[in-house]
Order: C-alpha cells, then sequence, then structure tokens
C-alpha cells in the first residue's frame, strides 16, 4: 500500500466534507429563505384581501340624494373615484409583489432540489472513499 495513496484519499475525505459543509450551509440559507418568502406571500395574501374588501366598500358608497346635491355630490364622486383609481393601483403593485415574492421562492426551491442532490451525491463519493480508505488500511 502506497503512503502517497493512502494520503490522496485522506486529502479527498477532507475536500468532500468541506464540500458537503459549503452545500449544506447553502441548504439551510435557502430553507431560511424559502420559509421567509413563504411568509411574505402570505402577508401579502392577506393584505390583498384587505385591500378588495376596503374597494368593495368604497365601490359600494352612494349618495344620498336628498343629502347631497351639485358640487358637493360631484367632489364626493370625484374624491371617490379619486380613491378607487388610487386603490386599485396599489392592489395591482400589491399583487405583483406577491407574485415576485413566489416566483422567487419558486426559483429558490429548485435551488434547494439541486443542493439536496448535490450533498446526496458528495456523500455517496465520500462513503466510497471512506471505505476505500478502510480497505487499503486493512491490507
Amino acid at each position: 500500500m502506497s503512503r502517497s495513496t493512502l494520503d490522496n484519499l485522506y486529502s479527498q475525505r477532507t475536500n468532500l466534507s468541506n464540500v458537503i459543509q459549503e452545500q449544506t450551509g447553502m441548504k439551510i440559507d435557502l430553507e431560511s429563505k424559502i420559509a421567509k418568502l413563504e411568509a411574505a406571500s402570505r402577508n401579502l395574501m392577506s393584505n390583498i384581501g384587505g385591500i378588495e374588501e376596503s374597494y368593495n366598500t368604497i365601490t359600494n358608497l352612494h349618495v344620498d340624494e336628498s343629502m347631497w346635491k351639485g358640487t358637493e355630490k360631484n367632489k364626493f364622486e370625484q374624491q371617490k373615484s379619486s380613491f378607487q383609481d388610487h386603490i386599485n393601483v396599489f392592489l395591482t403593485k400589491t399583487v405583483d409583489a406577491r407574485d415576485r415574492i413566489e416566483e422567487e421562492k419558486n426559483r429558490c426551491e429548485t435551488n434547494l432540489v439541486d443542493v439536496e442532490s448535490r450533498i446526496s451525491h458528495y456523500k455517496g463519493i465520500l462513503s466510497d472513499v471512506n471505505t476505500e480508505i478502510e480497505r487499503r488500511r486493512n491490507n
């Protein structure tokens, strides 16, 4: 048994362990990011529901013809319309933000699968290297 071959196997084991540790760190980071993105998405979904509810409440407001007339009625209708437009813009931006969060979450989930696959692959190689080290040490 050549000492250099055994040293090479030990070096491979160290390198593989370092790579596994690095990939495990990436996995932890991705899992944390996914959890934060899921929380943000749920929060935005809740906010979207509230915004839609407010929009519907405002849309259903009507001027009491016996109390509001002329300029006052027109001013109210203009302000109501303007407010509805602002809510609609805000709602659209909020939905877009939620969609972007979901897209990022999907990318992270894809990356997580890749990282987990690499970890599994490197662990398999590490197991083979450990087996070879033991075989050579026993010979």
